[in-house]
């Protein structure tokens, strides 16, 4: 609620919301702006902002786990017809599986060196597909998945799901969007 608050406090006309529940809370945030964005002005703004980022962040193994997890949690979601998915209470859609994967792709043709000092090569990407795949089977075990009379299936979505993730994330060339 506060970040609709921002929003509408710097001139946004609207927002998105990662799912219907929360459309009320939005638009509370915004009933107190009488202005729209034509009516504001931010003069502090700056109007060209340098967009391209210097990338000099840390590349981690728990980063490359992330994009992994990403892949194979998207993927199960895309299988089932689903646009965006809820995982580890982040909503994760197309954009942050395309994030996840092009990260991967590059770090992997780049041959990138970890912080912790594994260099990311196929080898490695499989092995993580792998035990992030059990991770997550795992951690639907513990949520009581494992009882319900769907699990076999449950187990077979998300073993493709890895699978479709693992290829497109190490294709020889990155594909310029995965739905192309």
């Amino acid at each position: 609620s506060e970040d609709k608050k921002y929003e509408a406090s710097i001139g946004h006309d609207g927002c998105w919301v990662s799912h219907p529940y929360f459309i009320t809370y939005a638009m509370k945030a915004f009933e107190a702006v009488e202005q729209n964005q034509l009516d504001f002005d931010m003069p502090d703004f700056d109007k060209y902002p340098d967009l391209i980022m210097d990338g000099d962040g840390e590349q981690t193994y728990g980063g490359l786990q992330t994009n992994i997890r990403v892949g194979i949690a998207y993927m199960a979601g895309w299988i089932q017809g689903i646009g965006c998915v809820s995982y580890n209470n982040m909503m994760e859609d197309l954009a942050t599986l395309e994030i996840s994967r092009a990260q991967t792709w590059q770090w992997l043709n780049h041959q990138i060196t970890l912080k912790e000092g594994q260099k990311v090569d196929k080898a490695l990407i499989k092995e993580l597909f792998t035990s992030e795949l059990n991770y997550i089977l795992d951690e639907l075990k513990s949520r009581g998945a494992n009882k319900l009379s769907n699990w076999e299936s449950t187990q077979a979505i998300y073993r493709t799901a890895a699978s479709m993730a693992e290829e497109i994330y190490t294709q020889k060339e990155l594909k310029e969007f995965l739905t192309v």
